[in-house]
């Protein structure tokens, strides 16, 4: 039982870590809103003593810099030094973001894309951590994801037929509602007391051995079956089946943080310049190459820890 319960923490654990691109929006938006409020304290400090604000922009441009790992934005500074921040519609259109003290449109996830204006404008960009998840979750992740998600219907369907073939209310094994890799779970009457291992006198381990059957089980599509192959022949096949895009996420990801090493030293080394241009540097270079490796980088971190998690559930 103990087992079983990891099996379904498994299950659970690798489907949340692939649909995560909602929390990351949150967070934009809440990095929108800090750049707001530093424009109008950067406005307030410059109006009454010029030149006095310095730690607030370095401040405001570290925010910037975290956007910029997120998607890329175009910034833009007024004569009072506040920061006008926007991103790119998929016609190539700008859509502004932070206006001065305010943040004028956040960022919203709706069926897969990012939006943003009002109303609603798709936005157009291919580079930042967010257009990364996006990719992820709709490709290769996406097929792992409906494999492990008819992985754990066949279980809930062989195993509960295998531990209750009568179908007795409330004798189950796993939840019959849960059939899916996110909401596989334990049926809520499944307890110490009431685990059986067979029917009959004491020492009837049938029911144990039925269940125990099931992994070596060879399952048809065609007949009706969830899966082809054993439930262990599945688990092999979702696993290689993103075993060629996580090397290719590897590759790339490799090649783009060499890129944005050479850049964050060629900003490294522009020295007495002012916090005007080193603005500019970030914006020049940071959305270019940092953003751009974020799709990459993405990818890496879901695959790993997906792979990571189906050995040890395997």
């Amino acid at each position: 039982m103990a087992q079983a319960s990891v099996l379904t923490g498994r299950f659970q654990q690798v489907d949340q870590n692939l649909a995560q691109v909602g929390n990351d929006v949150g967070t934009v938006n809440g990095l929108l809103t800090q750049v707001a409020q530093l424009n109008n304290q950067i406005n307030s400090m410059q109006a009454t003593a010029p030149g006095s604000a310095l730690q607030l922009v370095d401040q405001r441009e570290g925010v910037l810099e975290q956007i910029a790992g997120y998607m890329p934005v175009s910034v833009t500074q007024n004569s009072s030094g506040e920061d006008q921040v926007s991103v790119t519609d998929a016609n190539g259109q700008g859509v502004v973001l932070v206006s001065n003290a305010a943040v004028v449109n956040t960022v919203s996830l709706s069926g897969g894309a990012l939006y943003a204006g009002s109303p609603p404008s798709a936005l157009g960009f291919a580079s930042g951590s967010l257009q990364g998840a996006l990719t992820a979750g709709g490709g290769a992740v996406q097929d792992l994801r409906s494999a492990l998600d008819q992985i754990a219907s066949q279980l809930v369907t062989s195993v509960n037929a295998a531990y209750n073939p009568s179908g007795t209310p409330g004798g189950d094994f796993f939840s019959a509602s849960g059939t899916t890799a996110g909401t596989l779970s334990l049926d809520p009457g499944l307890n110490a007391a009431s685990l059986t291992a067979g029917l009959g006198g004491a020492g009837n381990n049938t029911v144990a051995l039925a269940v125990a059957a099931v992994g070596n089980q060879a399952f048809s599509s065609a007949g009706g079956d969830q899966i082809d192959g054993t439930v262990n022949q599945a688990y092999a096949n979702a696993v290689s089946s993103i075993g060629q895009a996580l090397s290719t996420a590897n590759t790339n990801v490799t090649d783009q943080t060499d890129v944005q090493t050479i850049v964050g030293n060629e900003r490294a080394s522009t020295s007495g310049v002012s916090i005007d241009q080193e603005m500019t540097n970030l914006v020049t270079y940071q959305q270019a190459y940092q953003a751009s490796s974020e799709v990459f980088q993405v990818v890496n971190e879901m695959m790993k820890t997906l792979e990571s998690a189906m050995a040890v559930s395997g």
